[in-house]
């Protein structure tokens, strides 16, 4: 961005003219604009265990599980790219059975790195880690785990959508029969 004359990714973009989100606070306005656009078939979320902003960690025993099942899949010296596996599991949200799926969101490149463990060696954020019970000045390399995203759907409106799909192929098939039959 720079480069073209543009600001560049800043953490306090909303107050600086030219200059866009970082990858997580795009993420972050993703999942809010499409969870609002879904019409209630999904909703996404990134976190991670490192996030700072208030509400935006893990915050229930799902999110918790998968995270420490992500966390098992890291590696403390990645060569390359990891091969993750999403985790998931289906379970009741508000009386409604919903399946929860998480997936790594790691660090991939570089400039996310340097990034993070620069934000990381920030005296607020040290004290922030020690209240909360975490390493103070963790540093990443590129393709460990930095983040990931959940996405929830609630079962029961992707079941009525498949009943309505059902109904109209299966109506098509008979329509199909029919004519055949009348040939």
């Amino acid at each position: 961005l720079r480069r073209d004359g543009v600001g560049g990714a800043s953490e306090s973009f909303d107050h600086e003219p030219g200059n866009v989100p970082l990858p997580a606070q795009f993420l972050k306005l993703v999942g809010r604009k499409a969870s609002a656009d879904s019409g209630g078939l999904y909703r996404y979320r990134p976190l991670s265990k490192w996030n700072l902003g208030e509400g935006q960690g893990l915050q229930d025993d799902f999110q918790r599980w998968a995270w420490t099942q992500l966390e098992a899949q890291d590696r403390p010296a990645p060569g390359g790219p990891v091969a993750w596996k999403s985790v998931w599991r289906v379970e009741d949200m508000n009386g409604e059975s919903t399946l929860r799926m998480m997936r790594a969101d790691p660090a991939s490149a570089q400039a996310c790195v340097q990034c993070h463990n620069a934000l990381e060696m920030r005296p607020a954020v040290q004290a922030l880690r020690l209240q909360q019970g975490a390493p103070a000045g963790r540093q990443w390399q590129q393709h460990q785990l930095l983040g990931a995203l959940e996405v929830q759907v609630p079962l029961a409106p992707v079941e009525a959508l498949a009943a309505e799909q059902r109904s109209q192929v299966l109506g098509a098939v008979m329509a199909l029969v029919a004519a055949g039959m009348m040939m």
